[in-house]
């Protein structure tokens, strides 16, 4: 039998024998300041405070920090789904209900498993037709999005790889309406398909507030539509970018093809596009619906591993890229003038990480932003031999992003001593990783992660060389910290058990 995961947090209150040597102040004087560091509670997924490198050839640095309520600390803590999943995707409503992609493939279709009860127990809601069969029996890309705003949730099913279908419900899953037009196109060549909603900004919507967009690689090109419908119809596919461009300099075009990042929206309805092309970071943004889009580099600096950026938009709508370095790191950009112009990026993983994967990001009130990623911290990196590889889950913190020099807090979602993954990992697929993963927070400002856990049963012996034992889903979160809406501290969680390992 598995042991509890992090058993001790149920006390967290109580601070005797928690603190590193570090930290100043007595738990009994409730008056003294409690002098942090780089690891204010001795738990393996505690927090650790660091600053960004000045130049990217030079290592993170740990942090000091005064921390005189210690329940603002974050504490990272995985919470387990009763599945399998794929390139997981996450969302959360308005009420708090948290959305989660299984893949089932043929048969099955995508199915979305719902919790409210902050990921402590999971119901499956479907998608499903009225007499209670599958919306439609297969999925190649299992996706999720739900509307921040009206909390509809829609589920999209690509089929194929030439069609897709999309499909939603306004009740937590008593009803669907299942949509077999998918993205309004007609069968052909296509892949990755993203949905987001925004406030409409030039046009007017027809009985839902909100315009969808469904957004997919071509191969050829990467390009988006809308609907002004609520997702029942949708108009044409609108390019966004070529999938052959000259990385500049006067180079020859070169094929950076059509592979880009989740479509996103910010606050006053603006579209944006995130994608690794040619090499660079970049970020597209729409003014007028998807219409017209302007593309901006994030850096020319950093390079990008492949396709996967990621972008998000805090409650001010500054703008947030994340993104994989080509050193293996991971890199965030800032931007206060709406995508027009980005800051140079910083490195935000903390010292000891070697080699980094599979961005993600969100951001909440002004200046916060939570990603995520999957880390080694092996001296070799990606150079690694494969049985040394021992990859964990990673939450980021950032609280004053738009600083100039902004306080960094880094929790792992898993115990190290139990890590998500072995042997090759990073930029590459593994398991239940394939192109992607998943971040968003709900309305308390807590961050919630979409994760696959690849390494179980034998696979988690100290000397285990390989991924073994199956393939499970969870949300990497924070047991306890700082909310990235209100600032104030989150409600504590209790640490719950790692469940048994599930069958390959």
């Amino acid at each position: 039998m598995r042991a509890l995961f992090l058993a001790g947090l149920l006390a967290l209150t109580v601070l005797s024998g928690c603190l590193d040597s570090s930290s100043g102040g007595t738990p009994d004087d409730p008056g003294a300041v409690m002098q942090g560091s780089e690891h204010p509670l001795g738990l393996p997924t505690a927090a650790y405070y660091h600053k960004a490198p000045a130049t990217p050839d030079v290592n993170a640095t740990f942090a000091g920090v005064v921390q005189p309520n210690l329940d603002l600390v974050p504490v990272g803590a995985a919470r387990y789904l009763p599945v399998s999943t794929f390139e997981p995707t996450i969302g959360s409503d308005p009420d708090g209900c948290l959305f989660f992609t299984h893949f089932r493939g043929t048969g099955s279709g995508t199915r979305i498993f719902m919790s409210c009860d902050q990921a402590a127990n999971w119901t499956e809601i479907g998608p499903n037709l009225p007499i209670g069969q599958v919306c439609f029996p297969n999925s190649n890309d299992p996706y999720v999005h739900v509307d921040r705003d009206t909390g509809r949730v829609f589920a999209s099913d690509l089929h194929a790889l030439v069609t897709s279908t999309l499909h939603y419900t306004d009740d937590k899953g008593e009803t669907w309406q299942c949509n077999p037009a998918g993205g309004g196109l007609p069968p052909g060549g296509q892949d990755h398909q993203t949905v987001a909603t925004g406030a409409p900004r030039t046009v007017t919507t027809v009985g839902y507030p909100n315009v969808v967009y469904y957004c997919i690689n071509r191969v050829g090109d990467s390009s988006c539509s809308s609907s002004l419908n609520g997702g029942i119809g949708f108009g044409p596919q609108i390019l966004v970018y070529p999938g052959v461009e000259s990385p500049g300099d006067g180079q020859l075009p070169t094929l950076c093809g059509g592979l880009h990042g989740h479509v996103e929206t910010d606050h006053a309805g603006r579209v944006l596009m995130p994608k690794g092309q040619c090499g660079h970071p970049e970020v597209a943004v729409s003014e007028n619906d998807g219409l017209t889009w302007n593309r901006a580099i994030v850096s020319s600096e950093t390079g990008v591993q492949g396709h996967e950026v990621r972008v998000a938009a805090d409650l001010a709508d500054n703008l947030y890229a994340f993104y994989i370095g080509a050193d293996g790191l991971p890199y965030l950009g800032v931007s206060t003038d709406n995508g027009n112009s980005w800051r140079t990026p910083i490195m935000v993983a903390p010292p000891g990480v070697t080699a980094t994967s599979f961005p993600a990001v969100y951001a909440g009130a002004d200046g916060k932003v939570a990603v995520a990623y999957i880390g080694l911290t092996h001296p070799d990196g990606y150079e690694a031999a494969d049985e040394e590889m021992a990859w964990n889950a990673y939450l980021t913190i950032l609280y004053n992003a738009t600083a100039t020099d902004p306080l960094i807090a880094t929790v792992l979602a898993n115990d190290p001593s139990d890590p998500i993954a072995r042997g090759p990992c990073g930029n590459t697929r593994c398991g239940g990783l394939g192109d992607f993963i998943d971040l968003t927070i709900d309305p308390e400002g807590r961050p919630w992660a979409a994760f696959a856990d690849m390494c179980r049963g034998d696979c988690t012996e100290p000397d285990a060389t390989e991924n073994a034992g199956g393939t499970i889903a969870f949300t990497g979160t924070l047991l306890q910290g700082e909310s990235l809406i209100t600032a104030s501290p989150l409600a504590k969680l209790v640490a719950l058990p790692v469940p048994e390992p599930v069958a390959a």
